[in-house]
């Protein structure tokens, strides 16, 4: 008996990336229909509107990122079978995708073998991590690193907005640009998974990464 036809969507701001992922996904027999996104919001409007089997993304995405992408495709379709296709090779990323309920995450910088892989693993209900990342954490457990969330530049910028430092007061205590210091502030938003510095701040204390001494 014919085992029904799959659909996929997939999800990149590049779209030299979305006909690359397309060409991988179309030589699996099981897929049928295949719908391509440019941004999370596009993503989210194509979810709300039907089910799809399989979503393939990005997690740097214009309109939303791919963490509320995920949290919005689990809320509204939680048979969707996700894998996250990106540069990130950090271990709080890892870590923080695998929690947030994606069934594999496969590195950019890795072969289209490694994404042909996942497909076959997440297409029969299994998780995948692919072969670098995997051996990116194992060095990291075994260097004792543990994941560390923040680095200690982004701990030194964090203490300083607890503080009630703004960005160019902190640019010149570290001795970094004002542009810099912005780019910590988003990227200490993103991973604590915060919208403003306040949200920050309380999720900074209550987490344990920062004194208030």
């Amino acid at each position: 008996m014919n085992q029904p036809s799959l659909s996929v969507l997939l999800v990149d701001d590049h779209e030299i990336v979305l006909q690359g992922m397309k060409r991988i996904v179309e030589l699996i027999p099981r897929v049928g229909t295949i719908v391509a996104s440019l941004s999370g919001d596009d993503a989210i409007r194509q979810i709300e509107s039907r089910p799809f089997d399989l979503c393939i993304s990005d997690i740097e995405l214009p309109g939303c990122s791919g963490f509320e992408l995920i949290e919005r495709i689990r809320a509204v379709s939680p048979a969707t079978r996700i894998i996250v296709y990106t540069m990130h090779e950090e271990l709080w990323t890892i870590r923080r995708l695998s929690e947030s309920g994606a069934h594999a995450v496969v590195s950019k910088s890795s072969g289209v073998e490694e994404l042909r892989r996942a497909l076959a693993c997440v297409i029969e209900g299994e998780r995948y991590l692919d072969n670098r990342l995997l051996k990116l954490c194992r060095r990291a457990e075994h260097e004792g690193e543990g994941g560390s969330l923040l680095s200690r530049r982004e701990t030194e910028v964090l203490q300083a907005i607890v503080k009630g430092y703004n960005t160019n007061e902190i640019a010149d205590l570290l001795c970094l640009s004002d542009n810099t210091i912005e780019t910590h502030r988003r990227n200490l938003l993103a991973k604590l998974d915060v919208h403003n510095v306040a949200e920050l701040v309380v999720q900074a204390i209550r987490l344990g990464l920062v004194s208030i001494k």
